[in-house]
Formats: C-alpha cells, structure tokens, sequence
C-alpha cells in the first residue's frame, strides 16, 4: 500500500540540501522501501522474494519489521518489531530471503532493500515499465502471496557528466565560468545551474559569444539552501533538446571573497513541456584564487603612527588607469597621498587618495603586468582592536571592475600596553656584490612595563630579518654591534646568527623591577653583502617576540612575533646614509667594532 526508491542523499538532507531533492541516478545505489500485508500466513523457512528487473538487489542492506497498522511511518513513537531473517540468494535481479519468523496476515510489514538503479541503456533496453514483484514462496510451484508486480514505477534520472572550469576566479570579480555537460539518452530542453554559496549569477549571465547550445541564460530563483541558480535555454527548445556532448558553455558569474566549504556545482536537465527532471550531475568545482604572497605588515601600537608595508603578486594584467582599493579596519587614520606614498615596487605615478577612514585608493599611471609588487604608507592603529580587524587589497581595472583581490587578511594584534616606533635603517654601501654596514633600529617612547601590568605584551626575544639574496656576515656575537648599552641581554647565547639571513637576539626582561627596556633608541649594527640584482620585496624586518612560545621565533609569520617594523631598503647606486643613530653606542664593543669598520671601508676603497 505505500512504497518508495531513495537515494542516499535523501537519507542525509541535513549534508545533501541540493542532492536529496533530486531523483535517484541510474546506475547508482539506492533504497527500495516496500509497506505490505499479505493473506495467507507465510511460515518459518519460507521465502520472501523481491525483484525489478533491470535493479540489481544487493546485499548491503535489508531490513524487514513489522509496523502497527494506523500509525504514521515517519512517526517518532511507531514501535516497529523485526522480523527474523537470513538473505539466501542475490541472482538474477531477484532477492531471496528465508524467513525465521512466520508472517501474519492482515498485519502490516515493512520491508528495505538496498539496490542498483539500472544504467539508461539498460532502462531504454528494457521497454516500459518497471514492475516490482514481491511475493512470499513455500516449496510450491507457485506463489503463496504476490502482488503480481502491481506497484508504482519508481522515478529515476540520467547521470550527467559535468565539469567546471574557470581561466582566472580571483575573488569578488565577475568571471567567466565554462560548463561541460554530457546528457546520457534523453534531451534535455533547458538546463538548470545550481552554483555554491556565495557564487552569483550575473543579471545578464550569458557569454560572452554566441553558444551553439544555449540561447539564453537568466537568474532563477535561490535553492532553499541559499545557493544561486540559473536557468539556461536550449537553442531550439522546445523542439530540440540537447544531444551529446556540450562543451564551452559559458556563463557569468560573481566570485565571493574565498572559496566555499561545499564548492560543488550541480546541473539539472529538465524537459521544458513537462517540467520533468530528466537527470542531474554534480561537479568538483574550482577554488577563488586570490592574490599570491599578499601581506600587509605593521606594528600594531595604539596611537603610534607606523608604515604599513603591502606585498602582492598578481596574475592579471591591468592597463594604465587602474588602482589599488585597499580596505582597513576602522579608527587606523590613514595617511597617503602623492608625496607620502612609497612605491618600493609599484608604478604608482597616479599618486594616492584617502576616500575614508577604512578605505585607500593608490593610482597607478602605468600598465601592471602579472608579477610582484610592493609599496607602503602610514597608518595610526587605534586605541582598541577593531570589531573587524581584517584588512583587503583589490586590484580594480580604469572601468572600476576586479581584476584581482586579496580579502580578509588578519590583521595585526593591537598592543595598547607599549608605545614603541619604528627607527632608523642606515647603510655605507649600496654597490652590488660588496659589503655594507647596516644599522636598524627602533625606538621605545614608554618605558615597558612589568610583567604584572601587561603579562601578555612582554618581549622575550628581538628578530631582524633581512631581505630576499642578503647574507649578514656576523661570525660571532661581536660581530653584532649593539647601539644601546641598557639592553638587557641573556646572560649567555644571546644571538644566533646561523641562519645568514636572520639574527635572533635574546632579552632577559623582568628579572627584577629595573630590568626592563627603558625609552631610548635600539640599534643593531652588522655588515652583510649586497646581491645582485636586488630582490623585488626589498624590504628589511625587525621583530618583537613575545616569551609565551618554547620555539621563539625565526620567521616573521610565526605566532610569537606580536609586532613587525618593514623598512624599505636602498636601491643600487643609492647615496650611502651613514652610520649616525642618535643614541648612546654599547662601550663594550665600540673600539672592535670600529676597527672592524675601518677594516671594511679601506678594503670597500682598495676595491
């Protein structure tokens, strides 16, 4: 009296919004549920036969209860009994089941099969329609019950082959998405497109070009799950469905800021004149690309004005005209404009324009080509840590339109406990392949405060990091000059210098009340040599580490660095700067130091 074919999704709605409400596919796993009586009592060691030829019953799953008649079967409180059983046989589209229990008449019995929906071939081969046979065997030649393969047809649909793909799908742009699809033996007059979240469908979602397959695509409305569609005509519907292969569709859409946790697309292939599923195919999707190594680095010191030094790599190509749109957290009091820009690596002739608190236009009066690009301006981070501390770069062509974007970059930790700033980065050389002497440095306006105030903003550990093709040349500790004899170091090991582009200096702070570091200027002072040619992200690092991670830090991504200066380095051929840093030099190293500096410049002037 009540039957049923499920597929796995449906048994899974919750994981399978899209899925559970389609038809089961040919050729795919599905459940059969049959609801029966039957008339005459079927005895322990009979049989219980079930069969839909072309199906296939598996042994995965069979289950047989009896049910209370009256009561609703999707109801909570239904007190189902199972019946006794063993699977025997599973041969020739037929299931045999021996029976341990004996089944009474008139009461109403459930029963599950797993099966095999057949391929379309096999349904076209087989004509008509699908008859289910259930029927109760003793050792007789013929049936004790059956219902003499009167039951419902069940719905199944063609499998389609469908892959997605893209050529660029930075995110937030409109893309070109091309859809191939392969219908099995029916046609399909129009196609339905169902795309993941946070993907939309263009108004005018079709093109670009005339498709032979497609004559329109339009809108239509959101799955209940939220995911947009669009509803694609067949060229010459309804007359004349899709056949074979249809390859290069393509079809507008927006990309959302990330990739999506479920990135399948679905299609649907619908016969317009009956509004019937014809078949369904789902595809792997494809990932929002955003920019490559984009970074925005700052030191993050309430009320302290810092640079904010920007990294990206595009893949795009942007005619003269376009701009940068980049989006802060609010209350960073931007500064940028034509004189205050730093292009390090960026065509920036255009000049730069603060549109608002949170946002930033750079221009940009030359062509961008797919490579890495670089540049800096000021900010003053706020008292507290914005609601939203993430920050957005979006490469914008002359029209306005994404070209390219990196979104939701994690902003910098907001330090309200220490007021310290960026200092000096000197050098007496900029000649390729020759040694220069570096100063960098930063200055600490308040003097720290102690371990009970702020537990959570104490330095532990100081890491220069110098840019991409630069080796230091420190061989020993004092070969790290240090500009401020009120450091407090670690007694023993204080730098590690191993790695030739690192220097790692170790702080002994609050040992006792006095311990700590006092306002003044920081300094470090070593050679290293000038590569050639000079690397694109020329960018040199100092970073304050916090003592809360037994690793310490070694790279300026790791989570024990809670603030980073970025200062721009020299160019080739760029006038030396000197070794002048206003602050009291270390006398413990001053006399070796500077006759290590002599050493250097008169053998820089022999060269």
């Amino acid at each position: 009296d009540c039957s049923g074919l499920e597929n796995t999704y449906q048994r899974d709605p919750f994981t399978y919004p899209e899925q559970s409400m389609w038809s089961t596919q040919m050729g795919r796993p599905a459940y059969a549920e049959f609801h029966f009586h039957i008339s005459v009592a079927a005895q322990v060691g009979d049989f219980l036969m079930i069969s839909a030829a072309p199906y296939e019953p598996t042994r995965s799953i069979f289950t047989l209860v009896e049910s209370p008649i009256g009561q609703s079967i999707s109801s909570q409180t239904t007190v189902k009994r199972a019946v006794a059983n063993e699977i025997t046989t599973v041969f020739g589209g037929a299931i045999h089941v021996r029976l341990l229990e004996a089944l009474v008449p008139f009461r109403r019995y459930e029963v599950i099969t797993s099966v095999v929906a057949p391929t379309a071939q096999a349904a076209q081969d087989h004509g008509g329609t699908i008859q289910w046979f259930l029927e109760t065997r003793d050792f007789g030649a013929l049936p004790t019950n059956t219902n003499d393969g009167n039951s419902r047809e069940f719905p199944i649909v063609e499998e389609y082959l469908f892959v997605v793909t893209a050529v660029r799908s930075p995110p937030l742009a409109e893309i070109i998405v091309s859809l191939d699809v392969t219908p099995a033996l029916a046609s399909p007059t129009a196609l339905r497109v169902i795309a993941p979240l946070g993907f939309n469908f263009t108004e005018t979602c079709y093109g670009p070009g005339e498709s032979q397959y497609i004559s329109e695509c339009v809108p239509g409305q959101p799955t209940p799950s939220g995911r947009s569609t669009a509803e694609l005509t067949v060229r010459g519907a309804p007359a004349v469905g899709l056949q074979g292969a249809a390859r290069g569709i393509l079809v507008r859409v927006q990309s959302p800021s990330q990739t999506p946790v479920a990135r399948e697309w679905f299609i649907e292939g619908i016969d317009v004149l009956s509004d019937r599923q014809l078949g369904w195919g789902q595809a792997a999707g494809i990932d929002v690309l955003p920019m490559q190594d984009t970074m925005a680095i700052y030191p993050g010191f309430t009320g302290v004005r810092s640079r904010i030094v920007w990294r990206f790599r595009t893949r795009e190509m942007v005619q003269a005209g376009g701009y940068l749109d980049i989006r802060l957290p609010f209350g960073f009091a931007p500064e940028c404009s034509a004189a205050t820009v730093e292009a390090i690596s960026l065509p920036v002739g255009g000049g730069c324009r603060v549109v608002n608190e949170a946002t930033v236009h750079v221009f940009m009066n030359t062509t961008i080509v797919p490579r890495e690009y670089v540049f800096a301006f000021y900010v003053t981070p706020p008292a507290a840590a914005p609601l939203f501390n993430e920050l957005s770069i979006i490469l914008r062509d002359p029209a306005g339109a994404v070209s390219d974007a990196a979104v939701s970059i994690p902003g910098s930790r907001i330090l309200e406990k220490l007021r310290i700033r960026e200092g000096q980065l000197l050098w007496t050389s900029t000649k390729a392949n020759r040694v220069s002497t570096m100063t960098i440095s930063f200055e600490v306006l308040e003097s720290l405060p102690d371990l009970v105030v702020a537990p959570e903003q104490q330095i532990d550990e100081i890491l220069i990091t110098l840019p991409n093709d630069f080796v230091h040349l420190v061989e020993k500790p004092t070969d790290l000059q240090l500009m401020n004899e009120n450091m407090p170091l670690r007694d023993v090991d204080y730098v590690d210098y191993f790695q030739k582009d690192r220097i790692r200096i170790s702080l002994e702070l609050n040992r006792s009340s006095w311990v700590t570091l006092k306002s003044g200027s920081y300094g470090f002072r070593f050679n290293v040599m000038v590569p050639s040619p000079m690397p694109t992200f020329n960018v040199w690092f100092i970073s304050l580490c916090s003592p809360n991670y037994p690793e310490g830090c070694s790279q300026i991504t790791d989570p024990a660095v809670m603030a980073t200066f970025a200062m721009p380095g020299f160019n080739l051929g760029d006038p030396a700067n000197g070794l002048t840093l206003t602050s009291g030099t270390d006398r413990r190293f001053s006399a070796s130091v500077l006759w290590s500096f002599v050493l250097v410049m008169v053998g820089l002037c022999q060269n």
